[in-house]
């Protein structure tokens, strides 16, 4: 009699459980792939106070500066919005670190 009522019981878990599954992914059809974000990351981390663009032996041209990474997140949002995506700016730190205006960036400030 034990067994009997152990296995009823175990079986209505299993259709339970069963049920709760196929609900769920019925519902996570069209509706959840319609609202879906769709999401461009831009991520920026240690500039080390590199405000303006400098020099450095061995690279071509310039490396850094705000200004370039402006150029870089106007273009990307832009591009990500033509594709219905939102973007995400993220800044990992170490802004204030280091030289605010390096000696050895050989641009002048307007």
């Amino acid at each position: 009699m034990k067994s009997d009522r152990r296995r009823i019981f175990a079986v209505r878990r299993i259709l339970v459980v069963l049920g709760l599954l196929a609900s769920s992914f019925t519902w996570a059809g069209a509706e959840q792939e319609a609202s879906a974000l769709k999401l461009t990351v831009l991520y920026m981390n240690d500039a080390h106070a590199h405000y303006l663009p400098y020099e450095e032996k061995g690279s071509e041209g310039l490396i850094g500066g705000f200004a370039k990474a402006r150029t870089v997140i106007v273009r990307e949002r832009a591009r990500a919005e033509e594709e219905g995506r939102k973007t995400l700016i993220l800044y990992g730190g170490d802004l204030l670190m280091g030289t605010h205006f390096p000696q050895h960036s050989k641009v002048n400030s307007v």
